[in-house]
């Protein structure tokens, strides 16, 4: 099952969308504009024309594509949207179950009745969510398209655990209510690069939260590969509750984790070196008096650092509690007293 829709979400930067849509002068995301669904069609038409010879009903293994991912939960909430992307999917071939991913609270918002497939997406009170978006789709199939076995972690936050016992509860709850699931996640991994996102509360930056790279999410599997006593009691559980048994592999022996040398800093570059190597810096001269007020209107995005003569006077990052004073994205009207050191 593809997550094959333009918008995917998983914490990633820009829920999957390249940031080159950006040079666009407000472009809007997720709805039936003609500029973003230029994009998504030609996107879909390279992506489709290549996954529909793999579909079930052509001898291959995909019995179902992801059209979207929690559009219930977008603002935009455009319908007509949800109707071009499935209309891009039919015209290319596609004959294979189309699916939503919401959570049930959100009703039908993200979803087309009686055209795309609706799944669930929760963490707990599985009975109460399944029975919710049974009432939906009376008579169809059900399916958590997302059954959470852990959490991801934002930037100054502690590390988010999900205990065994709590996944166990509500996995079986789920597989013998009945219905189908999909672990997120499996296997923990890794946001490479600058492809880790961030999730932006209201809009106005002061809710900014930043995705570590790491994406582990306490999942059966780690980051780094190793089973974990999530990962035997979830395969016990599906063992238990599966009426057809399945052969599985023996599992493959894990890698010794081996320790590297320590790696010595010979050098360093300070903060004038790096600034002097920017060609795109505005030069200017101010002129202010003692204990003058610099006010930055609005929520800075994302970090500022002021000098004075080369001298650093506003207060590095050293703590998370830092978040909340000035520098940081976090203060509205945020002000620092410009003291002149001799």
């Amino acid at each position: 099952m593809p997550r094959s829709a333009p918008y995917f979400f998983a914490e990633g930067e820009s829920g999957g969308f390249p940031s080159w849509l950006l040079k666009y002068e407000n472009l809007n995301v997720r709805i039936s504009e003609e500029t973003f669904m230029r994009y998504v069609g030609r996107y879909l038409s390279t992506l489709l024309s290549i996954l529909a010879k793999y579909q079930f009903t052509n001898g291959g293994p995909i019995v179902a594509f992801q059209v979207e991912n929690e559009c219930g939960s977008s603002p935009t909430n455009d319908k007509v949207y949800l109707q071009q992307l499935y209309d891009i999917f039919k015209h290319y071939g596609i004959v294979e179950l189309l699916v939503t991913a919401d959570s049930p609270k959100r009703g039908t918002a993200g979803t087309l009745p009686g055209l795309l497939f609706q799944t669930a997406n929760y963490e707990s009170y599985p009975v109460e969510l399944l029975g919710a978006l049974e009432e939906m789709q009376p008579g169809e199939p059900l399916m958590a398209m997302e059954f959470y076995s852990g959490w991801f972690d934002h930037w100054s936050e502690s590390h988010h655990t999900k205990s065994d016992g709590s996944v166990r509860r509500d996995y079986e709850a789920t597989l013998t209510y009945p219905a189908s699931v999909n672990l997120y996640m499996l296997h923990g991994g890794t946001y490479w690069g600058v492809l880790n996102g961030a999730t932006i509360g209201p809009g106005d930056n002061s809710g900014l939260a930043p995705t570590t790279s790491s994406y582990d999410y306490n999942a059966p599997l780690t980051e780094d590969g190793d089973y974990t006593s999530k990962y035997d009691m979830i395969k016990g559980l599906i063992e238990q509750c599966n009426p057809i048994q399945t052969l599985t592999p023996e599992l493959p022996v894990l890698i010794e984790r081996q320790t590297h040398p320590a790696v010595p800093i010979k050098s360093q570059l300070s903060l004038n070196d790096i600034l002097s190597k920017f060609d795109d810096s505005i030069p200017s001269s101010l002129s202010f008096s003692a204990d003058s007020t610099l006010i930055f209107t609005g929520h800075i995005r994302d970090t500022v650092m002021i000098l004075i003569d080369g001298i650093l006077i506003s207060n590095p990052l050293t703590s998370s509690d830092d978040l909340n004073n000035f520098g940081y994205w976090r203060l509205d009207n945020s002000t620092i007293t410009l003291t002149k050191y001799p």
